[in-house]
């Protein structure tokens, strides 16, 4: 008797554990056309309203690896669940902005609720507000050309949570900006998290980056990507710069990168 019942305790975890996944992929692979073998077996989950980066060498397949959250590319093998795709409810922002430069950061901001039928006067009481979140508000009328790259990343950024996705997918969004603004980025970005409580899949080359930002990080290997480890990050939020010079925060890095440089000696060894 008391068998069957921790199996049904083992069951309803399980079942809870599922139901709770926002994101799940279970053995998912992806080949393209060409032949190119991108992700192979990669087991993954996102739960609602938690922040997880990726880091990978080039070419492991991260960015595949949004595309397919997203719902933009299928799957080749494996089971993929991700239930903001189904509802649409997914935010991307890229590495290059990608703003239209003939419209101002308003009109631009406003395109996701344009898309769906808003009209520009309805769309203000949501726009304006965020524009202001997002330290933009004295902008609302310029030209992409006359922002910096961090102001052009804000509007990115703002332009993604107009439409307030459960998730928000992120491909390098600070790669190309100077080390003083991408840290102060990073500061914003939690700050915009936790007051949307938005599930957040960050992809970067930065280590620490995913340090500072995430609740997990997933490890990735060389082509064809797998998924390596998912170390917890243990620091509180929120998170200030000083975090960057602490002892364990360094120590975590070192671990991270120790284990990335494992698997690119063995690859090469191979």
């Amino acid at each position: 008797m008391e068998a069957g019942t921790q199996l049904e305790r083992a069951y309803r975890r399980t079942a809870q554990d599922e139901i709770d996944d926002f994101v799940r992929l279970r053995e998912v692979s992806l080949t393209f056309d060409s032949g190119t073998r991108a992700l192979e077996s990669v087991s993954l989950t996102l739960k609602r309203g938690e922040f997880v980066s990726v880091v990978g060498p080039s070419g492991c397949g991260k960015s595949s690896l949004l595309r397919l959250v997203a719902g933009l590319t299928p799957v080749t093998s494996g089971e993929l669940k991700s239930r903001p795709a189904q509802q649409q409810d997914c935010g991307f922002v890229f590495q290059d902005p990608t703003l239209m430069p003939w419209a101002s950061v308003f009109d631009n901001v406003w395109l996701p609720l344009r898309l769906r039928g808003t009209a520009r006067e309805t769309a203000q009481q949501k726009i304006l507000p965020l524009l202001e979140s997002v330290g933009l508000a004295e902008f609302a009328e310029a030209l992409p050309a006359e922002l910096s790259g961090g102001m052009r990343m804000r509007a990115s950024i703002a332009r993604a949570l107009s439409a307030e996705p459960q998730l928000l997918l992120m491909d390098e969004p600070f790669a190309a900006l100077d080390e003083y603004t991408r840290q102060r980025l990073n500061v914003e970005l939690l700050q915009w998290w936790r007051a949307r409580s938005l599930g957040v899949l960050f992809v970067t080359h930065s280590v620490s980056e995913a340090v500072f930002l995430s609740q997990r990080v997933v490890l990735m290997s060389s082509r064809p990507g797998r998924v390596l480890q998912v170390m917890e990050v243990p620091f509180a939020y929120p998170r200030s710069r000083e975090l960057r010079d602490s002892a364990e925060f360094i120590a975590l890095g070192r671990q991270i990168n120790a284990a990335l440089q494992a698997d690119r000696d063995t690859g090469e060894g191979g």
